[in-house]
C-alpha cells in the first residue's frame, strides 16, 4: 500500500518564457520554483546566489576570535567528526588555517572509543596544546563539554548545523537553524565554507568548495538554495580539476571515465570516505583528502576501497540478521523498529537502519551491544521526527543528537525495555495511523512515445539531483511485452516496454523476481528515462521505479475473467493439503459495520480472504459502496506477503503466508475452505455465497459413479501433462461436469486410498479391491461442513 502523490500540486502557476522549453517548465513548477526569475537561478547556478556569511548567527564573533588567535600566535584546535561531513569540514578549516598561517592540529575521535561528539577526555588533552577550540559539524548539544573547556582556560567557537538542544554552548556558535539565516538546511562543511567565506573572502572560500559538495550531498541535506549552489559549482571543481585525494578516489570508483554527479559522489565517493571511521580510523580519510603527495596518498586510497568492500559484508551480515529477528517483531504492536545485536558494528548499523526503514517504512533505532551500554544509530519516515522522538526519552540517554531524520545515541542496556515502551507511547500519541503509508511521488503523465533523447537531455539541466531535488519520474500505462531476470542472481528486470506505437527497453532493479508475474501483462508504471550508452549507440530507456498496484475494481475484474483457473489453483491446494485447518467453532464473526471501522481506523492490521466469485462480486460492492477501496491493497491467488500487514484482499489465495494481522476475516467462507492460514485471529465474514463451489460437494451416490466411471478411465492410460487435463478428460469420459464438484471427489477418492492421484505428476491408477466409507474420511466431512456454513443464511 502506498500513496501516490504528484509533486507541486499546490506551486504557482506561472507562464512559461519562450526560450524554456516546456517540459523543464512544468517540472520546476513541480519543484515549487515560482517565477521565471527563479527559474533562471535555478537553472543558472553561480557565486552571486551564495549568502552574505555574516548574516550567520555568531558568524562576526567567530570571526574577531580567529583573527584574534593568528595575532598572537595562538595554537587552534579543530574538532571534527568521522562521517564524510565531518571529515570534509576539517579538511576545509586545516587547509584554510594553514593557507593563512595559523598554527592549528585536528582531533577527531574514534567512532567506536569516543562516539560522536566532544567528550571531556579529549577536551583535556586538547587544553593542553591549544588557546582556541573549534568544532565542526559538532558541538551543539555539548554544553557541559564546552563548560569544561573554558574552565581549562581554552576558548571555543561551535561550528554546526545540527538542531540545538534547550541549552546552547556558552560561546560563539554558528549555526544556520538559529538567527534567521536566509538558508537553513547547510550541512556541516557548509557552515565551515562559510567561515572560510567570512574570513578571508569568496575567492578563498572557493579552493574548497569541491569538499563543502562532497559534504552536502552526502550529508542529505535538501540540494536546493544555497546548496544547490556549492554542490553544482563543487561538482564543476571536481570534473574539472580534482584535489589529488579526491581523484584517487574516482580511479578507485571506476569512474575516471565518467562525468562525476551528485549521484556518483552519494553512491560511489561518499562510502569510501566513510568506511575510513566506520571501520577504523577517521584520520585516513582526512590524511587522503588533505595530501598533496601521490606517494603518501595512494595507499590510503587503497586501504579505503578495501576497508569499503569490508564494510559492505559488515553490513549484508547485520540486515541478514536483523530480518531473522523481524521474524518474531509485530510491527502491528509497535510504531518504531528496535533491534539490539551483540558483536554489530556502531559505524555500519546506520547504513543497515537506512535499509530496515526502506524495507518497512517504519522509523528504525539499530543499537550495538557491548559490555552493557548501547550505541544506537535511528533512521525514520518523512512522519516521524525521530530527533523529538529520543528528546522524549532523553533520560534515559547518556548522550544523543541529530535531524529529522537521522540521530544517534547512547545508554546502557538495562534501560532497552523502558526505552522501547516509551517511545512506542510517544510515537502513538504524536502520529496518526496513515503516517506509515508509504509515499511515491512524481512529476507528471508522461506517455512513452515523449521518451526521446532530446527530452531526457533536457532534464540534465535540473542537475543535480538527490535528496530535496529528485530526479523527474513519470508515471505511464504501458504493456510488458517480455520480461526477464538478468545480472549476478537474477537480481533485475530487462524488459520490452510498449505503449501505442512506442516501444523501449525499460530495467528494474532488484526485481528479477517479478520476470514471470509481469510478462504480458499491461501495467501503470512509475519510471525514469535515462540513456543507455553501449560501443558509440545512445538509447534511450525506462528505469522503472515501481509496478503501481492495481485499482481493486481492475484486479476484481481480472479475478472474475479467468475464474476457473483460479479456482482450480485454489481447490488444488486446499483439496490436497493434509493439515486441516481449525473448525469453524473456533472463529468469531464480524459484522459489516465492525469491519469498516476496522478498515476506517487504520491502513494497517486487516486482511480480508474470499474464496469464491460471487463473494468476491459482493466484497468489492461492500468496499466501493462505504468508500474504503483505496484502504486495502488487492492480490489475486497469493496471500499477501506483508510483514507490515497493511490491510489486504486476497481472493482464492494460495501458497505460504508471510506476516501476522490484527483481524483476519474469511469473508464468504469457513476456515476450512482455506488451505494453510496467516497468523492472527480469524473472523468469520458476513457473505455467504450462493451457487458457488462451497455449495455443491459430491454426496455418496455422486462419490460411487464418479468411482466407476474414473476406474474404467484408468483402465485405458494416456500421458498427459498436468492434473488439469487429467481431470478433464476422466470427467468427460464419464459426463460429468468438468468443474469443481469433479475436482472435490477426485481428491475425496484419493483421500479414500479408492484410486491413486498423483497431482504433481498427473498420474492415476486404481488399486483393486479396495472398500472405504465416505463418513469416515476427513476430506469428505470437511467438504460437508463446508457446505453446511454456505448454506445458512446472513
Amino acid at each position: 500500500m502506498y500513496r501516490l502523490i504528484q509533486r507541486g500540486q499546490d506551486g504557482v502557476s506561472w507562464p512559461c518564457p519562450k526560450d524554456m522549453p516546456p517540459l523543464i517548465h512544468q517540472l520546476l513548477t513541480r519543484r515549487g520554483v515560482a517565477s521565471a526569475e527563479e527559474a533562471r537561478a535555478f537553472l543558472h547556478p553561480d557565486e552571486s546566489q551564495l549568502h552574505d556569511p555574516l548574516l550567520l548567527s555568531g558568524m562576526a564573533e567567530a570571526v574577531s576570535r580567529i583573527r584574534r588567535a593568528k595575532e598572537n600566535g595562538e595554537t587552534v584546535c579543530v574538532w571534527g567528526d568521522y562521517d564524510v561531513d565531518g571529515v570534509c569540514a576539517t579538511a576545509i578549516l586545516m587547509l584554510f588555517f594553514q593557507s593563512m598561517g595559523l598554527n592549528c592540529f585536528h582531533y577527531i575521535p574514534d567512532r567506536h572509543a569516543e562516539g560522536y561528539g566532544l567528550n571531556d577526555g579529549g577536551v583535556r588533552e586538547a587544553a593542553q596544546k591549544a588557546a582556541l577550540l573549534i568544532t565542526v559539524d559538532c558541538g551543539i548539544s555539548c554544553a557541559h563539554e564546552i563548560e569544561t573547556a573554558k574552565s581549562l582556560g581554552l576558548d571555543a567557537i561551535v561550528t554546526d548545523h545540527h538542531r540545538p538542544g534547550d541549552v546552547l554552548p556558552g560561546c560563539a556558535v554558528v549555526n544556520p537553524l538559529l538567527g534567521g539565516y536566509p538558508f537553513d538546511r547547510l550541512c556541516g562543511a557548509g557552515v565551515a565554507f562559510k567561515l572560510v567565506h567570512a574570513l578571508a573572502g569568496l575567492d578563498a572560500a572557493m579552493e574548497y568548495i569541491d569538499l563543502a559538495a562532497l559534504a552536502t550531498v552526502a550529508d542529505l541535506v535538501p540540494l536546493t538554495g544555497e546548496n544547490r549552489v556549492i554542490v553544482s559549482l563543487g561538482l564543476e571543481r571536481v570534473n574539472r580539476a580534482p584535489r589529488l585525494g579526491v581523484k584517487l578516489l574516482i580511479e578507485r570508483a571506476g569512474l575516471s571515465e565518467r562525468a562525476i554527479s551528485a549521484g556518483s559522489v552519494a553512491f560511489q565517493l561518499a562510502p569510501r570516505i566513510n568506511a575510513s571511521g566506520r571501520l577504523g580510523d577517521a584520520r585516513r580519510a582526512l590524511r587522503l583528502l588533505t595530501a598533496s603527495d601521490a606517494g603518501e596518498a595512494a595507499p590510503i586510497a587503497d586501504e579505503l576501497e578495501q576497508e569499503n568492500a569490508r564494510r559492505r559484508g559488515e553490513e549484508q551480515a547485520i540486515v541478514n540478521e536483523c530480518g531473522k529477528m523481524m521474524e518474531s517483531y509485530s510491527l502491528l504492536d509497535h510504531k518504531i523498529i528496535v533491534l539490539c545485536g551483540a558483536g554489530w558494528n556502531s559505524g555500519v548499523i546506520g547504513l543497515a537502519a537506512s535499509r530496515l526503514v526502506q524495507e518497512y517504512h517504519y522509523p528504525v533505532v539499530l543499537l550495538a551491544e557491548e559490555g552493557g551500554v548501547c550505541v544506537g544509530s535511528c533512521r525514520s519516515i518523512p512522519a516521524v521526527d525521530i530527533f523529538a522522538a529520543l528528546t522524549s526519552v532523553a533520560d534515559l540517554m547518556t548522550r544523543f543528537g541529530g535531524h529529522h531524520q537521522a540521530a544517534g545515541l547512547a545508554m546502557p542496556k538495562e534501560h532497552l525495555p523502558a526505552f522501547i515502551a516509551r517511545l512506542d507511547e510517544y510515537l502513538a500519541a504524536h502520529t496518526q495511523p496513515d503516517d506509515y503509508i508509504p509515499e511515491l511521488e512524481y512529476d507528471l503523465d508522461w506517455p512513452l512515445n515523449r521518451v526521446t533523447e532530446n527530452a531526457v537531455r533536457l532534464m540534465d539541466r535540473l542537475q543535480p539531483v538527490g535528496f530535496g531535488n529528485p530526479s523527474p519520474a513519470f508515471l505511464a500505462r504501458a504493456a510488458v511485452e517480455s520480461a526477464r531476470a538478468v545480472g549476478a542472481g537474477g537480481a533485475y528486470l530487462q524488459m520490452q516496454l510498449q505503449q501505442a506505437d512506442a516501444r523501449i527497453q525499460g530495467v528494474c532493479f532488484g526485481q528479477g523476481r517479478l520476470a514471470q508475474e509481469i510478462a504480458g501483462t499491461t501495467r501503470d508504471l512509475l519510471y525514469a528515462p535515462s540513456l543507455n550508452e553501449w560501443r558509440g549507440r545512445v538509447s534511450v530507456q525506462c528505469e522503472v521505479k515501481n509496478f503501481l498496484t492495481e485499482p481493486l475494481p481492475s484486479v476484481f475484474a481480472r479475478f472474475n475473467d479467468k475464474y476457473p483457473r483460479y479456482l482450480r489453483a485454489f481447490l488444488t491446494e486446499v483439496l490436497y493439503n493434509t493439515e486441516l485447518n481449525s473448525p469453524v467453532a473456533r472463529a468469531g464473526a464480524v459484522s459489516r459495520d465492525e469491519l469498516k471501522r476496522w478498515l476506517e481506523a487504520s491502513p494497517q492490521g486487516t486482511l480480508i480472504a474470499a474464496a469464491t466469485d460471487d463473494g468476491a462480486r459482493a466484497l468489492l460492492a461492500f468496499l466501493e459502496e462505504n468508500g474504503l477501496a483505496a484502504r486495502a491493497d488487492a492480490f489475486v491467488g497469493r496471500w499477501c506477503a506483508d510483514r507490515t500487514a497493511m490491510n489486504a484482499v486476497c481472493l482464492c489465495p494460495r501458497g505460504e503466508p508471510v506476516g501476522r494481522w490484527r483481524h483476519i476475516v474469511l469473508w464468504d467462507a469457513p476456515p476450512e475452505a482455506f488451505g494453510p492460514l496467516p497468523d492472527g485471529p480469524l473472523s468469520l465474514g458476513p457473505h455467504r455465497a450462493e451457487n458457488s463451489w462451497l455449495n455443491d460437494p459430491p454426496d455418496v451416490d455422486a462419490l460411487r459413479r464418479m468411482y466407476v466411471s474414473v476406474r474404467r478411465f484408468a483402465a485405458s492410460p494416456v500421458s498427459r501433462m498436468t492434473l488439469e487435463d487429467l481431470e478433464r478428460d476422466a470427467a468427460r469420459s464419464g459426463g460429468f461436469d468438468e468443474g469443481a464438484a469433479f475436482q472435490m471427489g477426485m481428491a475425496v477418492l484419493c483421500r479414500m486410498e479408492l484410486i491413486d492421484l498423483d497431482p504433481n505428476e498427473a498420474r492415476l491408477s486404481v488399486p483393486p479391491g479396495r472398500k472405504a466409507s465416505p463418513d469416515d474420511n476427513a476430506l469428505y466431512r470437511r467438504l460437508r461442513i463446508i457446505a453446511d456454513y454456505a448454506a445458512k443464511k446472513e
